[in-house]
């Protein structure tokens, strides 16, 4: 699925005051568009609102970082960076991976979120959880074109 598909389903209108409501919005959510969500404290960051309630009904802190980040970057930046951007740590003749956006990920958006959402949640798991979702991004791409050949 990607960024697209989600933002072409139909989302709940958050201005509609008779919609139902799922309780009240936290600090770190709050609507700006009928299909927007801000996440964070500082508010600057949006994600669908699709995207938004899929995170929230996830059941663990992993499950909702990802969903998160998918719905955050494209799958094209994701295949060239990182958390901290860099040379890999496997293969130094790897090309070097650029870092993610900072203002998204900082413990003020998403990793905010995360935790937000599942208090035990440690930030330095979230982050290592959005490598290793990556590196298995990569691995998907790469065996998806050798079969291709």
């Amino acid at each position: 699925m990607t960024n697209k598909d989600v933002d072409d389903r139909p989302t709940k209108d958050v201005d509609d005051p008779d919609a139902e409501s799922d309780g009240p919005e936290t600090s770190l959510c709050t609507p700006c568009r009928p299909s927007q969500v801000k996440i964070g404290i500082d508010g600057t960051v949006t994600v669908s609102s699709h995207c938004w309630e899929t995170a929230k009904a996830c059941t663990t802190p992993n499950g909702m970082e990802r969903v998160l980040l998918m719905g955050l970057f494209s799958l094209d930046v994701l295949l060239k960076s990182n958390v901290e951007g860099g040379v890999s740590k496997l293969d130094s003749s790897a090309e070097r991976r650029q870092a993610l956006d900072p203002r998204i990920l900082t413990r003020y958006t998403l990793q905010a979120a995360v935790v937000n959402q599942f208090p035990t949640a440690k930030e330095a798991d979230v982050r290592k959880s959005i490598n290793s979702r990556i590196c298995e991004l990569r691995h998907q791409v790469k065996r998806k074109s050798v079969e291709n050949l």
